[in-house]
């Protein structure tokens, strides 16, 4: 499992609008659920899940990069939401400098070991400063995807 398997165009976003982490919990739920088949998700209960994350500790990891992360019932694959946000923004990340990369992920609760085999997975390319830097000079949702396709990672199927 692979970031770009877990994203697709509508859940990518290259020019986040936030002023303070609350305001961008709101808006990677606001991604998590477009485009989702089947029984639809509820933007308040996502929302709900990623501040109680938070609230076990900041998911801001460092160097400019935050992973808020939940899970929540039901039954739908794991999927995750890209944020660039120019100027960064405060995310009581553990160095204290402002996040610029968000990347959100959703799970079912159902599945803890695909929701961290995912965390995983995404803080491995994250560790990339090649994958990082071209996420940062990304001007569109096809140069993220374009970015993630380089991996160290070996592809499975």
């Amino acid at each position: 499992m692979q970031l770009i398997d877990l994203l697709d165009e509508e859940r990518i976003c290259v020019d986040l609008q936030a002023a303070s982490k609350d305001e961008a919990l709101r808006k990677v739920a606001e991604r998590l659920v477009r485009g989702f088949e089947g029984e639809k998700l509820n933007i308040d209960t996502v929302e709900s899940a990623l501040r109680a994350r938070e609230e076990l500790g900041s998911t801001g990891a460092g160097s400019g990069i935050a992973l808020p992360h939940g899970r929540i019932y039901g039954d739908f694959p794991v999927r995750a939401a890209f944020f660039h946000h120019r100027r960064g923004i405060p995310f009581d990340s553990i160095d204290e400098q402002p996040v610029t990369l968000i990347i959100g992920l959703l799970s079912p609760d159902g599945a803890p070991a695909e929701h961290l085999r995912a965390l995983a997975s995404i803080s491995r390319a994250l560790r990339t400063p090649e994958i990082t830097k071209a996420l940062r000079e990304s001007e569109s949702a096809q140069a993220v995807l374009h970015a993630l396709r380089w991996s160290p990672e070996p592809q499975s199927n």
